[in-house]
Protein backbone atom coordinates (compact mmCIF):
# COMPACT_ATOMS: atom_id res chain seq x y z
CA UNK A 1 0.00 0.00 0.00
CA UNK A 2 1.08 3.16 -0.98
CA UNK A 3 2.34 5.52 1.85
CA UNK A 4 1.47 9.42 1.34
CA UNK A 5 4.44 11.11 3.49
CA UNK A 6 3.74 15.39 4.45
CA UNK A 7 5.96 17.08 5.16
CA UNK A 8 4.98 20.60 6.49
CA UNK A 9 6.90 24.36 6.66
CA UNK A 10 4.72 26.68 7.91
CA UNK A 11 1.18 26.45 6.26
CA UNK A 12 2.74 24.70 2.75
CA UNK A 13 3.17 20.85 2.74
CA UNK A 14 4.69 18.56 -0.15
CA UNK A 15 2.52 15.04 -0.22
CA UNK A 16 5.01 12.45 -1.47
CA UNK A 17 3.39 9.82 -3.86
CA UNK A 18 -0.36 11.81 -3.69
CA UNK A 19 0.08 12.57 -7.59
CA UNK A 20 1.55 8.90 -8.15
CA UNK A 21 -1.66 7.39 -6.18
CA UNK A 22 -4.34 9.65 -8.09
CA UNK A 23 -2.33 8.19 -11.21
CA UNK A 24 -2.39 4.24 -9.94
CA UNK A 25 -6.49 4.91 -8.72
CA UNK A 26 -7.42 6.72 -12.15
CA UNK A 27 -5.92 3.52 -14.00
CA UNK A 28 -7.77 1.34 -11.24
CA UNK A 29 -10.83 3.08 -12.28
CA UNK A 30 -10.66 2.63 -16.34
CA UNK A 31 -10.18 -0.83 -15.69
CA UNK A 32 -13.64 -0.76 -13.57
CA UNK A 33 -15.46 0.35 -16.54
CA UNK A 34 -13.31 -1.38 -19.71
CA UNK A 35 -12.12 -4.58 -17.96
CA UNK A 36 -9.42 -4.55 -19.57
CA UNK A 37 -8.04 -7.85 -17.69
CA UNK A 38 -10.92 -9.56 -19.03
CA UNK A 39 -7.98 -11.34 -21.10
CA UNK A 40 -6.82 -12.81 -17.71
CA UNK A 41 -8.32 -15.91 -16.05
CA UNK A 42 -11.21 -15.44 -13.59
CA UNK A 43 -9.42 -17.45 -10.78
CA UNK A 44 -6.53 -14.68 -11.03
CA UNK A 45 -9.18 -11.81 -11.42
CA UNK A 46 -11.41 -12.56 -8.76
CA UNK A 47 -8.27 -12.95 -6.34
CA UNK A 48 -6.74 -10.18 -7.35
CA UNK A 49 -8.07 -7.61 -9.73
CA UNK A 50 -11.27 -7.47 -8.24
CA UNK A 51 -10.48 -6.23 -4.25
CA UNK A 52 -8.61 -3.13 -5.85
CA UNK A 53 -11.08 -2.14 -7.97
CA UNK A 54 -12.98 -1.66 -4.26
CA UNK A 55 -10.26 1.17 -3.87
CA UNK A 56 -10.16 4.03 -6.08
CA UNK A 57 -13.29 5.61 -6.14
CA UNK A 58 -13.37 5.59 -2.00
CA UNK A 59 -9.81 6.81 -1.99
CA UNK A 60 -10.76 10.00 -4.34
CA UNK A 61 -13.39 10.53 -1.96
CA UNK A 62 -10.65 10.86 0.74
CA UNK A 63 -8.32 12.64 -1.31
CA UNK A 64 -11.01 15.71 -2.15
CA UNK A 65 -12.62 15.68 1.72
CA UNK A 66 -8.80 15.64 3.26
CA UNK A 67 -7.55 18.65 1.66
CA UNK A 68 -10.99 20.50 1.88
CA UNK A 69 -11.83 19.71 5.76
CA UNK A 70 -8.05 20.53 6.70
CA UNK A 71 -8.49 24.03 5.53
CA UNK A 72 -11.69 24.20 7.34
CA UNK A 73 -10.52 23.57 10.70
CA UNK A 74 -7.94 25.98 10.62
CA UNK A 75 -9.55 28.34 8.58
CA UNK A 76 -10.92 31.73 10.63
CA UNK A 77 -13.99 31.69 7.30
CA UNK A 78 -15.29 28.13 7.14
CA UNK A 79 -18.02 29.05 5.45
CA UNK A 80 -16.14 31.58 2.71
CA UNK A 81 -13.89 28.17 2.51
CA UNK A 82 -16.41 25.96 1.99
CA UNK A 83 -17.88 27.94 -0.90
CA UNK A 84 -14.61 28.37 -2.79
CA UNK A 85 -14.56 24.18 -2.49
CA UNK A 86 -18.25 23.83 -3.76
CA UNK A 87 -17.72 26.76 -6.48
CA UNK A 88 -14.47 24.50 -7.51
CA UNK A 89 -16.25 21.29 -7.76
CA UNK A 90 -19.65 22.97 -9.68
CA UNK A 91 -17.50 24.97 -12.16
CA UNK A 92 -15.74 21.46 -13.01
CA UNK A 93 -19.28 19.47 -12.70
CA UNK A 94 -20.79 22.44 -14.99
CA UNK A 95 -18.00 22.05 -17.65
CA UNK A 96 -18.59 18.29 -18.21
CA UNK A 97 -22.25 19.08 -18.22
CA UNK A 98 -21.04 21.16 -21.45
CA UNK A 99 -19.25 19.03 -22.98
CA UNK A 100 -21.68 15.97 -22.72
CA UNK A 101 -24.12 18.20 -23.54
CA UNK A 102 -24.96 16.57 -27.52
CA UNK A 103 -25.86 13.45 -25.31
CA UNK A 104 -28.14 14.77 -23.28
CA UNK A 105 -29.92 16.70 -26.13
CA UNK A 106 -30.61 13.37 -27.60
CA UNK A 107 -31.01 10.90 -24.18
CA UNK A 108 -32.72 13.53 -22.08
CA UNK A 109 -35.07 15.31 -23.90
CA UNK A 110 -36.90 15.72 -20.58
CA UNK A 111 -34.78 17.79 -19.08
CA UNK A 112 -35.61 20.62 -21.50
CA UNK A 113 -39.63 20.19 -21.97
CA UNK A 114 -40.84 21.58 -18.72
CA UNK A 115 -40.70 22.81 -14.98
CA UNK A 116 -40.64 19.15 -14.12
CA UNK A 117 -37.42 18.82 -16.49
CA UNK A 118 -35.47 21.11 -15.03
CA UNK A 119 -36.18 19.50 -11.42
CA UNK A 120 -35.27 16.25 -12.98
CA UNK A 121 -32.28 17.58 -14.02
CA UNK A 122 -31.79 18.97 -10.31
CA UNK A 123 -32.03 15.59 -8.94
CA UNK A 124 -29.87 13.92 -11.04
CA UNK A 125 -27.08 16.60 -10.20
CA UNK A 126 -27.21 16.01 -7.07
CA UNK A 127 -28.41 12.64 -6.01
CA UNK A 128 -28.15 10.71 -9.22
CA UNK A 129 -25.57 11.20 -12.70
CA UNK A 130 -26.52 13.53 -15.46
CA UNK A 131 -24.24 12.08 -17.57
CA UNK A 132 -21.94 8.25 -17.24
CA UNK A 133 -21.24 8.27 -13.72
CA UNK A 134 -20.88 11.61 -12.62
CA UNK A 135 -23.14 10.51 -9.69
CA UNK A 136 -19.11 11.22 -8.10
CA UNK A 137 -19.62 14.98 -8.03
CA UNK A 138 -23.06 15.08 -7.02
CA UNK A 139 -21.77 12.22 -3.68
CA UNK A 140 -19.34 14.41 -3.44
CA UNK A 141 -21.22 17.80 -2.87
CA UNK A 142 -24.01 16.41 -0.94
CA UNK A 143 -21.33 14.82 1.18
CA UNK A 144 -19.11 17.50 1.81
CA UNK A 145 -22.42 19.78 3.05
CA UNK A 146 -23.35 17.39 5.23
CA UNK A 147 -19.99 16.81 7.12
CA UNK A 148 -19.23 20.31 7.17
CA UNK A 149 -22.85 20.94 8.71
CA UNK A 150 -22.35 18.43 11.08
CA UNK A 151 -19.08 19.12 12.19
CA UNK A 152 -20.81 23.05 12.47
CA UNK A 153 -23.04 21.64 14.95
CA UNK A 154 -21.78 18.41 16.72
CA UNK A 155 -18.71 17.26 18.28
CA UNK A 156 -16.31 14.98 16.02
CA UNK A 157 -17.22 12.07 18.99
CA UNK A 158 -20.97 12.34 18.00
CA UNK A 159 -21.02 13.23 14.36
CA UNK A 160 -19.21 10.78 12.39
CA UNK A 161 -21.75 8.20 13.83
CA UNK A 162 -23.65 8.93 11.20
CA UNK A 163 -21.80 8.11 8.36
CA UNK A 164 -20.35 4.96 9.86
CA UNK A 165 -24.03 3.96 11.08
CA UNK A 166 -24.97 4.48 7.12
CA UNK A 167 -22.31 2.30 5.82
CA UNK A 168 -22.59 -0.80 7.89
CA UNK A 169 -26.97 -0.54 7.23
CA UNK A 170 -25.88 -0.26 3.55
CA UNK A 171 -23.00 -3.23 3.39
CA UNK A 172 -25.33 -5.38 5.08
CA UNK A 173 -28.15 -5.00 3.59
CA UNK A 174 -28.11 -8.02 1.86
CA UNK A 175 -28.05 -9.95 4.97
CA UNK A 176 -31.14 -8.23 6.64
CA UNK A 177 -34.82 -9.23 6.02
CA UNK A 178 -36.90 -7.53 3.32
CA UNK A 179 -38.67 -5.44 5.83
CA UNK A 180 -35.49 -4.11 6.49
CA UNK A 181 -34.68 -2.56 3.01
CA UNK A 182 -37.30 -0.63 2.48
CA UNK A 183 -35.09 2.46 2.68
CA UNK A 184 -33.29 1.34 0.38
CA UNK A 185 -35.67 -0.10 -2.01
CA UNK A 186 -37.17 3.57 -2.58
CA UNK A 187 -33.88 5.27 -3.00
CA UNK A 188 -33.06 3.03 -5.78
CA UNK A 189 -36.58 3.39 -7.25
CA UNK A 190 -37.38 7.01 -6.97
CA UNK A 191 -32.93 8.58 -7.28
CA UNK A 192 -30.37 6.06 -7.96
CA UNK A 193 -28.31 3.33 -7.00
CA UNK A 194 -27.84 4.06 -3.33
CA UNK A 195 -24.02 2.15 -3.50
CA UNK A 196 -22.90 5.43 -5.70
CA UNK A 197 -24.53 8.01 -3.80
CA UNK A 198 -23.75 10.28 -0.63
CA UNK A 199 -25.46 8.52 1.75
CA UNK A 200 -23.16 5.25 1.48
CA UNK A 201 -19.81 7.06 0.57
CA UNK A 202 -20.08 9.34 3.80
CA UNK A 203 -17.69 7.15 5.67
Amino acid sequence: MLTIVAHYSGESGIFKGLDVAKFIMALLVMETHLQATGVLPEAFRETFIAPLLAIPVPLFFVFSSFFCLKKLHISARPWQQMGQFLKRIGVLYGFWIVAWSPYLLVKKTHYFQSLDGLGSFACDFFFCEVFGNSWFFGALIVGMMVVFLLSRCLSDKVWWLLPVGMFVYLALAPLLPESAKVPIDWYSSHLYNPYCSAPYNLI
